[in-house]
């Protein structure tokens, strides 16, 4: 399954990069898509795959008799439990569940066996949950999807979306699964949506990413949508400015919306340095408790776009925004040139990088496929965090777009067309494991 997405979405789930990677973490690309796991390839193999901001390949066991205030909830709202459940990763997802702000459907289509229903949803103007259950009169352990396509009541495709979704894992013929839809930008959705979905049995021995879904069956769901419930997005202005090292950060203003918040902030031209990633950004109350942490992140020139797992039901009396160190390099030093006929790294960040060697490979079941695969040493605070943008160029200033990147402990690899280039190849970087060390604190509400 593919789903396009703006360009500009470079760095999403910037949030992310701040864990350890696992070892063969190339492995797992295909062993936690099987598992109900999210992908831990997190660059543009997102991008290019509609995976996104939230784990929606979590399923969490956490009853619901041990989170506070969901048991009145649970009384009001028809399998409330199995939605908590789904929910346990994301506090916002849980605040607007507590208040009610979910709207119950109850609508199915059935084909060939296969039958969909939209149980519940959750929406506002940034994003719309689909909470679903799919049955089936044949014995798939694992039921995937081929396709995925949000439509308006005029019959018009909602595109320009992130899209965050798993496999159903079915016990006795029967499984639950979210469907995430994310924008960058306000939506003016109409009362009726229709979801269209192509779903079949999964094949996770498949490579070849056409052939994981066997048996693909076409499902349609028209489905009501409240737009009175939708409640607005409450904006404070922030309009500071902070200073790390010499490298000056704009906070601009923070906007809540009832399934997240989304922080918009940039930095300064005369910065002599690329901001890569402010580390472990999150919103802290006046305890200093953390109330929202970063979900993902959208990248226009010097502005970002930042995504926060949200508190817009939660009233507290001061706001802050803490990042724990920031992820930067020299403006000069931001690219990759690699000299594909000579297999050698002619420009790098620093010594931390180096090529290992470019191969032929049909990994990810790609054909005609070049592997450029590095090894990086960890940075001083043991991390090697390491990606570069899903876009390079040759020699001649030509565009190209890369297909996969993996990684593992130590190891990253990018994979392109095999194709005649004239080289060098430039790549852009999109994390390395460079730091500011430095706490930085900025008051939004008092």
């Amino acid at each position: 399954m593919t789903i396009k997405h703006e360009d500009q979405i470079e760095r999403e789930l910037k949030s992310f990069t701040n864990q350890p990677l696992p070892e063969k973490l190339d492995q797992q690309i295909y062993e936690g898509f099987a598992n109900g796991r999210r992908y831990k390839n997190r660059w543009d193999v997102f991008k290019h795959t509609g995976l996104s901001v939230a784990a929606l390949f979590l399923f969490f066991v956490l009853s619901v008799n041990y989170i506070p205030g969901f048991q009145k909830v649970a009384g009001d709202i028809p399998g409330i439990k199995k939605l908590v459940e789904m929910v346990t990763y994301d506090k916002g997802l849980q605040d607007a569940i507590e208040n009610e702000y979910i709207q119950v459907i109850d609508k199915a289509n059935e084909n060939e066996g296969m039958t969909i229903t939209i149980d519940n949803i959750i929406v506002d103007k940034r994003r719309l949950i689909i909470f679903t259950t799919l049955e089936s009169t044949k014995d798939y352990q694992e039921v995937g999807f081929k396709s995925i396509q949000l439509q308006d009541k005029n019959g018009v495709t909602i595109g320009n979306h992130l899209l965050s979704v798993g496999t159903y894992q079915l016990e006795n013929n029967k499984g639950s699964l979210m469907i995430d839809f994310a924008w960058n930008e306000d939506q003016d959705f109409t009362n009726e949506l229709t979801l269209n979905v192509e779903v079949g049995e999964y094949n996770f021995e498949s490579k070849e990413e056409s052939e994981r879904i066997k048996g693909a069956v076409p499902l349609s769901v028209k489905f009501p949508v409240d737009l009175e419930k939708i409640q607005l997005s409450e904006e404070l202005i922030i309009n500071q400015s902070v200073e790390v090292e010499g490298q000056v950060i704009h906070f601009e203003k923070l906007v809540s919306y009832p399934t997240r918040q989304v922080l918009y902030l940039s930095y300064d031209e005369k910065n002599t340095k690329d901001i890569l990633q402010l580390v472990d950004l999150r919103l802290e109350n006046e305890k200093g408790e953390v109330i929202s942490r970063e979900a993902g992140a959208s990248i226009n020139g010097n502005h970002r776009t930042i995504s926060l797992t949200g508190s817009y039901f939660q009233n507290h009396k001061e706001l802050n925004i803490v990042f724990s160190k920031v992820m930067a390099l020299d403006k000069d030093k931001t690219s990759v040139v690699v000299d594909l006929e000579k297999s050698t790294l002619l420009e790098a960040p620093d010594q931390q990088l180096t090529l290992r060697d470019v191969t032929k490979t049909n990994m990810f079941g790609l054909e005609n496929t070049l592997a450029i695969n590095f090894n990086i040493t960890p940075g001083i605070d043991g991390n090697n965090h390491f990606s570069l943008s899903g876009s390079f160029t040759d020699a001649t200033g030509k565009i190209f777009h890369s297909g996969q990147q993996s990684s593992s402990s130590g190891e990253y690899s990018i994979y392109i067309e095999d194709q005649e280039y004239k080289s060098p190849l430039t790549f852009e970087v999109n994390y390395y494991p460079v730091y500011i060390e430095e706490e930085v604190r900025v008051r939004v509400k008092e």
